[in-house]
């Protein structure tokens, strides 16, 4: 509590100093109710900001990430070590695959979109088809932000088999990014639990490989998929069982 007060009065100081309308809010509670306080803050907000220091946190990071985005669909900018965050990239990365999230990401960021310098729209792996991608991948999304006054690129991508995360995450690199704009997991609720409580989600690992404490070891990983494979067979069987502990 003495901690949390004193980081308090800082955030104040630093605030004042900006002659902003600002309110400063602390809750002190347990791990299991850190996603619910965020999520409540988050609903009322236009914009979550993960820094590097809470992604450090591997126990409250996934924790808060799962609070802010999955429980709210509100966007979070997430800011790795060594990045400056900013709402005025020059150059903008978006990851597009034709899907609800990403079309969301996408409205989400308009003004950010809008007042870059250049926009490069990427599509791994495109397939032409009457429906999705349309006969032109790319070309759909890239029009409708033309409209809203971007300066947009399309790029098609050739995973190679690599992960769609590893791809994006390079091609940011080689085409100087500032930011990354895409739509969240689409998977099933339980899918998205089981990616961010899995020590740091796939796009992370990706994304932020820099951050090594978000990286969980290949032992380490192996042994919880391990254990949740061990889990999910014995939910599967047709006898009664019973799981002690907290699952």
């Amino acid at each position: 509590m003495a901690n949390l007060e004193k980081t308090s009065r800082e955030i104040h100081k630093v605030l004042r100093a900006t002659w902003r309308c600002y309110d400063v809010d602390t809750e002190h509670c347990g791990k299991a109710g850190v996603g619910d306080a965020v999520r409540q803050r988050a609903l009322c907000t236009d914009l979550t900001i993960v820094g590097p220091a809470l992604l450090n946190e591997t126990s409250l990071g996934p924790v808060v990430i799962n609070g802010s985005l999955f429980d709210t669909g509100k966007p979070v900018l997430v800011v790795p070590k060594g990045a400056e965050a900013t709402l005025s990239p020059r150059r903008v990365l978006v990851g597009w695959d034709s899907r609800v999230e990403a079309s969301r990401s996408v409205r989400e960021a308009l003004d950010l979109l809008s007042g870059a310098e250049e926009v490069r729209v990427a599509v791994v792996d495109p397939e032409a088809t009457c429906t999705g991608n349309g006969a032109e991948p790319g070309a759909d999304i890239a029009a409708y932000l033309t409209r809203h006054g971007a300066r947009v690129s399309v790029d098609r991508l050739a995973s190679g088999g690599k992960p769609v995360a590893t791809v994006l995450a390079q091609h940011a690199i080689d085409t100087s990014a500032d930011v990354i704009v895409m739509g969240a997991y689409g998977s099933r609720r339980l899918r998205e639990r089981l990616f961010v409580q899995d020590g740091a989600p796939t796009l992370f690992q990706a994304l932020l490989r820099w951050s090594p404490t978000l990286i969980p070891s290949r032992r380490k990983v192996a042994a919880k998929r391990a254990g949740f494979a061990k889990l999910t067979r014995n939910l599967q069987a047709p006898s009664r069982r019973t799981f002690p502990g907290r699952l």
